[in-house]
């Protein structure tokens, strides 16, 4: 049986793959063994082997710009296609969070299920960047 943290390594490992099959349309900054890597410096994904989720947020400790952001809203969730959950505070403190989530079956450690996975959030993820580049 294989641990979190190298279901972690292969996910980020096939997600690597991905990016290249699909013309490398950003970069990641992924950590070993963590469930966590950065885009584009500012968004945020989240690989929660434990939990069954994948998630594409900001975490925001910047409380004005985290208001000026809902301030943006409308525009913000025409530009995405989509509307994210925006949270403010809840468990994490003073962390405000625009966050989308995807669940998984935790328990697999399967390339086409990560695969699968991958394929449905990239588009998330490219709407992200293309949203809120404009406002960092």
């Amino acid at each position: 049986m294989l641990t979190a943290e190298q279901k972690r390594d292969y996910f980020w490992k096939i997600f690597e793959e991905v990016l290249v099959e699909n013309g490398k349309p950003f970069k990641i900054m992924p950590h070993k063994g963590r469930q966590w890597a950065w885009v584009e410096e500012r968004i945020l994904l989240e690989f929660l082997v434990q939990k069954g989720i994948f998630r594409v947020g900001l975490y925001l400790s910047d409380e004005q710009f985290y208001h000026f952001l809902v301030s943006r809203k409308g525009e913000i969730e025409k530009m995405l296609g989509f509307s994210p959950t925006w949270t403010s505070g809840e468990r994490s403190g003073n962390v405000k969070r625009i966050k989308t989530e995807f669940a998984f079956d935790g328990q697999k450690c399967d390339e086409s299920e990560y695969r699968n996975l991958i394929d449905v959030a990239l588009p998330t993820i490219v709407s992200y960047i293309k949203a809120f580049k404009p406002y960092f």
